[in-house]
């Protein structure tokens, strides 16, 4: 048997090292955040301070969503409040095909002239994001401007891009330029 003493020992000990593990742990959790979180953290807080960071545009993989850089974080943005109609065959291509009314072929050759718009237009330039949010898969929405212009609006004006039915502040301006641009048959609309 052990003698009390020699019992608190042990304990002591014991106690010692999962204290001191516990703050190994906590200490490179903390440098890994801080390598990995820190620039999407400092971006945050200095959206929240008012400061509106410059983004380049760096690619432009379809007419609704471009790749930013602000010179330490590059990532996805969904601009916000449009849709274009898909580029290749998948899922979506049916249920875009039934809404804009065309065939399949048709709609792969509209998105793929969206994209070419929205390129046009942005690639390679300095934008200011508003209303930034970021979704879950890490990737953002948000409204786009460049030069002043706000890309989703231009976007609609020219009939590239369709209004999506999601709650937000533009909404009921953003389905106005869409009827106009219905009315015009132009970009998507042009039958």
């Amino acid at each position: 048997m052990m003698s009390p003493s020699s019992d608190l020992q042990a304990r002591t000990r014991r106690g010692r090292i999962g204290i001191t593990v516990f703050f190994l742990v906590l200490f490179a959790a903390s440098l890994a955040g801080t390598r990995y979180l820190a620039p999407r953290l400092q971006r945050v807080q200095q959206d929240n301070a008012g400061v509106m960071p410059v983004w380049k545009c760096l690619e432009v993989p379809a007419g609704d969503h471009i790749t930013v850089s602000d010179g330490t974080t590059t990532n996805r943005v969904y601009v916000r409040g449009i849709g274009t109609p898909p580029t290749s065959r998948g899922e979506a291509l049916d249920e875009v095909c039934a809404t804009l009314g065309m065939r399949e072929e048709d709609v792969i050759r509209k998105g793929q002239l969206s994209g070419k718009a929205l390129r046009t237009w942005i690639y390679r330039r300095k934008a200011r994001l508003d209303d930034r949010v970021v979704n879950d898969d890490g990737t953002w929405t948000a409204y786009v401007a460049v030069g002043g212009v706000d890309v989703g609006r231009k976007m609609l004006q020219n009939g590239q891009a369709y209004v999506l039915d999601v709650e937000h502040p533009r909404l009921e301006a953003y389905r106005a330029y869409e009827r106009e641009a219905k009315s015009r048959e132009t970009g998507i609309w042009r039958r």
